[in-house]
């Protein structure tokens, strides 16, 4: 993926930014929308926030949901904390004190979370540090919204909190398809002198990838340390495909044609059950597989000028293998277009109708005490021929907000609650899957979580979606298009072709062929 090359405005509102163009605006007016519009849909990294744990269901905790109404600007921070002395005399001599906090004074830290907390975990630890760690420090949870339109009222909630620099957060909790618009905008602290190169290679490298920022001067920074990970890969019965029929995947995986091939063939042999389920509703995510077919031909959304790139050969040449799985092969569930991920977790896990599945990490958990214990797998996601496989990236890391007025002992605990130990015991607990790539070749993890190794593999072959502070447009402009073809209201080159006429319209760029 490219890295931008774009910084934005922050002065206007976000409700004053219509969710679609209606007419060719400049690159730079472009990006300085970023993150002004409204969440359209809801995002692969919110299929994470309930399933990227090990086992079990999220429990929404007490504590309170608070929502940024009321900002101290930077002004007024700043007369709190600083008072100026002048002499009556004539001399121009002025004294400044500031207030200057150590270790007996007691700081309060408010850490955003979404509200999903496998066993309390954040509550236990947040306590624990507060309690053995840093007892100076005090950790509050300011818990997302769990009513209509929670996604966006929690985006919005840090998006104020950072644009105005307000100090009522000082940690954000955030998705990793966001890092471009909190990057671009300094919505968030630029943490490059502390998360060095070094520290930032024991992360998963697509998450990594998806924090870091290159401006229009050639800066680069990275805005967020990844904690919870979550990643797309394709599940299977192990039982049938492995053992009664001794398909074994190869380990650079199949290609789409070998798969597709696979799977009418398993049509005939087990004519009760679906060959694939699989979610192509109008979604988020269905750009997220869109996003695995691309990235493995090696296409990609834009040029490094954002120039688009989305109705080239790579490019439709994915989305046609795309529908043919649908229309050509009729591999998928019934459902595949209308549905949601949760129907075809329930073909695969709980009917036990389909073969294979495209989810993420969280099926392991759902398939504890299921019929299905024990024999089901994941692999990696097909390819095609000349390319690699790529798994899309979800999960969350740890941001900085500019008006956090204790940055060294923010930057302290996100060290600590992101530490190797730390993200192991949590793991080991039952708690969520975490950033940290080593954990997953871990001899404990892997004891008490026999998937890890597979996880590891789609880890090191991540892609993530487009890194633009548009991406909320974006994707609302894709996801129509992609449908269409899918569903075969379209050709796949049409649709391509429409698509990326729209989005060169919106970013004032031009739609590239090469």
């Amino acid at each position: 993926m490219v890295t931008s090359r774009s910084k934005s405005s922050k002065n206007k509102k976000m409700n004053d930014v219509p969710l679609i163009a209606s007419k060719r605006i400049s690159r730079r007016k472009a990006l300085g929308t970023a993150g002004k519009v409204a969440i359209g849909a809801v995002v692969a990294g919110v299929v994470g926030a309930v399933g990227g744990y090990l086992a079990g269901s999220a429990q929404v905790p007490p504590e309170r949901t608070i929502t940024v109404t009321k900002r101290e600007t930077v002004t007024s921070m700043v007369t709190k904390t600083v008072t100026a002395s002048v002499p009556t005399s004539e001399t121009t001599t002025r004294t400044t004190t500031k207030t200057v906090t150590t270790p007996a004074s007691k700081i309060k830290l408010v850490m955003t979370q979404h509200p999903a907390d496998p066993h309390d975990w954040y509550k236990k630890m947040t306590k624990r540090y507060s309690e053995e760690v840093k007892p100076y420090v005090e950790i509050e949870i300011a818990w997302g919204p769990t009513i209509g339109g929670a996604v966006a009222e929690y985006y919005r909630m840090q998006v104020d909190a950072g644009r105005s620099r307000s100090p009522t957060l000082d940690i954000f909790n955030l998705d990793v398809i966001w890092g471009a618009a909190f990057n671009a905008n300094d919505w968030c602290l630029d943490l490059s002198d502390r998360f060095t190169p070094d520290l930032q290679k024991e992360y998963i490298p697509a998450m990594i990838e998806a924090w870091t920022w290159v401006d229009e001067k050639g800066h680069k920074r990275i805005g967020a340390v990844p904690w919870m990970a979550d990643i797309g890969g394709l599940w299977y019965r192990k039982d049938i495909v492995e053992e009664e029929e001794g398909i074994k995947p190869p380990a650079d995986g199949w290609t789409w044609e070998e798969f597709f091939s696979i799977c009418v063939d398993l049509k005939e042999k087990y004519p009760d059950m679906y060959p694939l389920a699989i979610d192509n509703a109008k979604s988020e995510q269905l750009i997220c597989n869109f996003q695995e077919f691309l990235a493995s031909n090696g296409g990609e959304w834009f040029d490094e000028e954002w120039n688009v790139l989305i109705a080239d050969t790579p490019a439709v040449e994915a989305l046609q293998a795309m529908v043919d799985m649908v229309q050509k092969y009729k591999i998928c569930h019934p459902e595949t277009l209308t549905g949601d991920l949760e129907i075809a977790r329930k073909k695969f896990i709980d009917e036990q109708k389909a073969i294979f599945h495209r989810n993420w990490c969280y099926v392991w958990g759902t398939s504890i005490g299921s019929p299905v214990e024990g024999k089901i797998w994941e692999t990696l996601i097909p390819h095609f021929p000349g390319h690699e496989s790529k798994s899309c990236v979800g999960g969350w890391s740890w941001a900085i907000n500019p008006g956090c007025r204790h940055i060294d002992e923010a930057w302290d605990f996100i060290m600590w609650i992101t530490s190797y130990e730390v993200e192991k015991e949590m793991m080991l607990g039952g708690g969520w899957l975490h950033a940290r790539i080593d954990l997953y070749k871990d001899p404990d993890i892997i004891k008490a979580i026999p998937i890890a190794p597979a996880y590891y593999e789609l880890y090191k072959r991540g892609t993530i979606r487009p890194k633009h502070p548009e991406y909320m447009t974006i994707s609302d402009f894709a996801q129509p298009e992609i449908h269409a073809a899918v569903s075969g209201v379209k050709p796949a080159e049409q649709a391509l072709n429409d698509l990326a006429r729209k989005l060169a319209d919106f970013l004032g760029t031009k739609v590239v062929k090469r």
